[in-house]
């Protein structure tokens, strides 16, 4: 059996438009995400988020999906799409951000999701890494 935890967002809006007969209570979600993640052993893991839109209501498309391998504490492979560790601004989620906007300066050199093949290190006082 493999460890899943999937997650869900949704926003809840309320219309109140002046005009009674164009009046519409209820909700919407104008983004959703789900997301899979897990454990296959203990070195290799995975991750599967996608996007449902609004229009078609289906798993319409792939935001992240890889899979990480551990070599031991410090050394990490991860391999398919993610954000490029290029700006650190773009790498927080959106519902951990300090301000509303992101800044220009990422809206102008982020490399935003991609595919590839990253190599990682953290170590103590020291974390980095390379991407293909």
């Amino acid at each position: 059996m493999i460890p899943m935890s999937p997650a869900s967002r949704a926003h809840v809006f309320r219309d109140t438009a002046t005009d009674s007969e164009d009046f519409t209570n209820g909700f919407t979600t104008r983004r959703t995400r789900l997301s899979f993640q897990g454990n296959l052993t203990k070195e290799l893991s995975f991750r599967i988020d996608g996007d449902v839109t609004a229009s078609t209501g289906v798993f319409g498309s792939t935001a992240d999906t890889y899979m990480d391998y551990k070599f031991d504490d410090n050394w990490s492979m991860r391999l398919g799409q993610f954000k490029a560790p290029i700006l650190k601004e773009e790498l927080i989620g959106d519902t951990n951000q300090q301000f509303v906007e992101r800044s220009l300066v990422n809206a102008v050199f982020t490399g935003a999701r991609t595919q590839g093949l990253q190599l990682g290190y953290k170590g103590e006082q020291f974390r980095g890494w390379a991407m293909l």
